[in-house]
Parts: C-alpha cells; structure tokens; sequence
C-alpha cells in the first residue's frame, strides 16, 4: 500500500476528550454543500434533539450564525472534494456516524444509530447495482460498500484504516501509471475503490466490517431506489446535488 503525504494530512485525535457518540458532516467546495449541511444538521437535531454533530468545513464557507448548532466546528477542511476522507480519523468521539452532506433525516430511529454498530469496527450500507454508476472492479470483483452512511468506533486501528483511507485515495487520484492492473482503470474517482483496497489488504484484516442490520437501505436509501427496499420508511433519505450548481457555487474557482 503506498505511503504518500498528502497536504493537511491529518492524524487520528486520540488524544483529545472523547465526547461520546456524535455525528459527522463534512462541507467543502461549494456553497451548495454547505447549505446541505445545515439542512442535514438540523434535520437530525428535528428528531434527536440531544445529538453531538461535528461540522468539518472551510473557513470561506462558514457561517458563524449556524455555530450554535454543531458540537464542533472544524474549519481546516481541504478544499478538496473528498474532504470527508479528511475529517474521518479527526473525530472525537466513542462511535461515529458519518453522513454525507446530501442527505436529510426523516424518521426518529435515528436516535438508534449508535446501537447498531454492536461488536463491529465498522458498520455501512450495501451498494445496489440497479443505483450505482459502476460496481466493476475487475471480471470478478465488485465494489460492496456505498460509503455515503456508516459508523464506525475510536480503535486505534480504525482510526489509523481512515488516515489511510484519505492517503490512499489522494494516490490513487494521481498515480500514474495506474499501480493496480488487475482492476479497471474506471475505479480511480472512487472513494468506495479505496476503502475496497484497504479492508481486503493484510493490514487491515482484523477490522471487523458489517452491514446495518435488517433493511440497511433505511439507513443510507438513495432517491432512486425503490420504495420496497425501506417498507417502514427511509431514517436517512440520501438525495443528489446538481452538479451544476455545486460548480456555480464554488468558493474557489478553478
């Protein structure tokens, strides 16, 4: 696995005070995905009230009157699209519940999040084919996880998998010539593609990985799945921003 430095390259908080179980939003870019943000802190804070969100963003982006909502404010967010890979190993709490940021709450089992994880390291949602771009590692590989929902604990070696998984995926972005023949040159954007390396490599097979339990598409059901997938009805409704307007939005044009 390659060792690259990546700039801001952040290390795993264990040394500051845990604070419990809290939620975690990454904004970074774009305006648009900020304001994202607040509407998903909010609506999680609209069912459970007694949440702890961190926010990790981009000074340019923040707001100081939505200050008031989150438990931590992180404002050295890259400004980078896979700024959530960053802010991953920076958590302060026991159990953490990352959201992406197109996302909103819509039922009160949210306040069940953090009893879902049991004895697991890490706990995620499974890709369905029939919503997903491309799944097509290689003729006989196939990208599992969808990486847009998932807890996972404070272990030393789970924080250490998430600096990793920022590292690794600012290589994988960048390599060149491609260093994995064996799988498809089309897995370089994905960050599903990195964490797929990292729990199938040796140094990380100790982390136990699992998947929600019962209909996991409650958890992380994006807008274009069908409605069967979530009978009792979507905790977290995964929408999509347009593309469009996250690139009009941009704070620093390119």
């Amino acid at each position: 696995m390659h060792q690259n430095k990546t700039p801001q390259e952040p290390t795993p908080q264990k040394s500051q005070k845990i604070k419990s179980n809290g939620f975690l939003i990454a904004a970074s870019i774009s305006k648009v995905y900020y304001n994202s943000a607040i509407n998903l802190a909010e609506s999680i804070l609209d069912f459970y009230p007694d949440a702890k969100i961190t926010l990790c963003t981009q000074p340019e982006l923040f707001d100081e009157r939505h200050r008031d909502i989150f438990d931590v404010v992180d404002l050295t967010a890259p400004d980078h699209p896979r700024a959530k890979l960053y802010a991953l190993p920076r958590t302060t709490y026991d159990i953490t519940a990352y959201i992406d940021a197109d996302c909103e709450v819509q039922h009160e089992d949210i306040t069940k999040i953090f009893q879902q994880l049991g004895d697991s390291d890490i706990m995620l949602t499974k890709i369905r084919e029939y919503a997903a771009a491309d799944v097509k590692i290689s003729d006989t590989e196939e990208l599992i996880w969808h990486c847009g929902v998932f807890l996972y604990n404070n272990k030393k070696k789970t924080l250490q998998m998430m600096q990793d998984w920022w590292t690794e995926y600012g290589y994988q972005t960048t390599a060149d010539p491609w260093p994995w023949p064996q799988h498809r040159k089309a897995m370089r954007p994905w960050d599903q593609y990195t964490f797929y390396r990292l729990y199938t490599s040796k140094k990380y097979k100790s982390i136990k990985i699992d998947v929600f339990p019962g209909q996991d598409a409650r958890w992380n059901f994006i807008s274009i799945y069908d409605k069967s997938e979530a009978l009792e009805g979507p905790i977290i409704y995964h929408y999509t921003l347009k593309k469009s307007e996250v690139r009009a939005q941009r704070i620093l044009k390119k």
